[in-house]
């Protein structure tokens, strides 16, 4: 297992995942407070002991679902359209994936979310459906 972290007013600087590919029994991975310079969660694809996974909502949303079409194995709560946000802050309990994405509400939202759904599932099948790796 590995951790790379940022501290609470810091970001941990990293310049690319790459070099994890080399860590052939890696199978636990946590980011937290991380600014990548390549700016892609995508060499993670390559990271086949992998199995757990904790990544910040911090990437754009087709890394995310670049991960969920190559590795649908792997376990992590980031890997789809949205998620349950872990505090509600003026009614908004669901979190979309990917940076810049809004905060929403599961009910008053439901439209919205199934497109956000819809445009992730869109997502993985083009990427599940090219044989390259990245």
């Amino acid at each position: 297992a590995l951790t790379i972290a940022g501290g609470m007013n810091s970001t941990q600087q990293v310049e690319t995942l790459e070099p994890l590919t080399q860590l052939p029994h890696l199978s636990e991975l946590r980011l937290k407070a991380v600014k990548l310079g390549d700016d892609t969660l995508r060499p993670l694809a390559r990271c086949k002991a992998l199995r757990d996974l904790n990544l910040p909502n911090t990437f754009p949303t087709e890394d995310y679902a670049f991960l969920r079409a190559k590795r649908p194995e792997l376990r992590c709560t980031t890997l789809a359209a949205y998620q349950k946000a872990g505090y509600i802050s003026d009614g908004k309990n669901i979190m979309v994936t990917g940076r810049r994405k809004p905060f929403l509400n599961a009910t008053k939202d439901a439209e919205r979310l199934a497109k956000f759904q819809a445009q992730f599932d869109a997502m993985v099948a083009r990427f599940g459906a090219d044989a390259r790796d990245d």
